[in-house]
């Protein structure tokens, strides 16, 4: 029984994931954990102990990075030169060096990078927390090491040696060859078309294209391909929606040692169980603020904080909505009768409570 009812919050967490907060808003605030057969309508959970059994910062630090790439993709200006613009990409993605087939050769340190996300808010009136350091979120993060297919591999002397591919080449090929001038094989991997993403971008950022309506773009190719958008969607699917739902939703759920406390990293101190943290690192993925019932759809999509503890402070980690939370609250918002903010929400409560 315990199976078939998780299975279906499985199911239901990953066929909504994609949602914000409910259109009507949400309920009491309260944040038990389950009890009398009632869910919570928070994103709390607490042990046996009393102490908060939640913990997704790794999986928060790489939405902000995500965050952070779209603004860098953005913002290059006159005097930009096209090394400069590849040095940035890459190294906010997290490879400090590469080749000229673009393949991993070092994984950047970005503990001690700050990081953008220093306001929050419709009018930044909050402060972000923590910070400033992405180090501060959580240590060891990027997000080249995350994406679909790198996650995979095997790493040797610091580099990532690919062992599946995920991409169809023929189709990949088809999809770049003619601006990026890359072959089938170069092209089979989530990571290698991010690398053309980057290369072609910071061409066009020394050498801007004439766009559509004739004006010089430093982002925008001559075809219309808008690289800030293809950059940050690409990230949030080939990142963060792949590791929620390929990876930490597909948990060997049936495993008996998976509900015993975590030791992770030889650490035995650790107050979630594995199954429970596997299941918050695919909600960190999804990018909702725990008390996201309380949000209306425009608020989520206008980029609206809740202080949730009265602190005057937007904290990244539970009150800041991020990512795929926020782009189907946009969806909501736009009246297709949809509600994937509820929905999603709800599914991720319900196979929480259960663990």
């Amino acid at each position: 029984m315990f199976k078939k009812y998780l299975g279906v919050a499985i199911s239901a967490a990953v066929l909504s994931a994609c949602g914000g907060g409910s259109s009507s808003g949400g309920g009491d605030n309260g944040g038990d954990n389950g009890g009398d057969n009632v869910l919570p309508t928070t994103y709390t959970f607490e042990n046996a102990a009393g102490v908060s059994s939640v913990s997704y910062t790794g999986q928060t630090a790489r939405q902000v990075m995500i965050q952070d790439m779209k603004a860098l993709a953005g913002s290059f200006q006159n005097g930009t030169t096209e090394a400069d613009a590849k040095l940035a990409l890459y190294n906010a993605y997290g490879i400090a060096q590469s080749n000229d087939d673009s393949f991993i050769t070092d994984v950047a340190d970005l503990d001690a990078e700050n990081h953008g996300q220093t306001a929050a808010g419709e009018n930044d009136e909050f402060v972000t927390i923590p910070g400033p350091t992405y180090g501060d979120i959580s240590g060891g993060k990027n997000l080249v090491s995350k994406t679909a297919g790198n996650d995979k591999c095997v790493g040797v002397n610091g580099d990532f040696i690919v062992t599946e591919s995920l991409i169809d080449d023929a189709k990949a090929a088809a999809f770049v060859a003619n601006d990026c001038e890359l072959s089938a094989s170069q092209v089979g991997h989530a990571q290698q078309l991010l690398s053309a993403y980057f290369d072609k971008l910071a061409l066009i950022a020394e050498t801007p294209d004439s766009d559509a309506n004739g004006e010089l773009s430093r982002y925008v190719d001559a075809e219309g391909r808008d690289y800030v958008q293809l950059i940050q969607k690409f990230l949030s699917m080939a990142v963060a929606f792949n590791q929620g739902t390929n990876d930490y939703l597909q948990s060997a759920w049936s495993e008996k040692n998976f509900f015993e406390d975590a030791d992770n990293d030889g650490e035995a101190d650790k107050t979630y169980t594995d199954a429970a943290h596997k299941w918050d690192e695919a909600f960190g993925y999804f990018g909702a603020a725990r008390d996201y019932l309380s949000y209306s759809d425009e608020q989520i999509a206008d980029g609206a904080v809740i202080d949730t503890n009265l602190d005057s402070a937007a904290d990244l980690r539970s009150e800041v909505n991020m990512g795929h939370a926020v782009n189907c609250a946009k969806r909501d918002k736009a009246d297709f009768g949809t509600d994937y903010t509820k929905k999603a929400f709800e599914a991720f409560i319900a196979g929480r409570a259960i663990l």
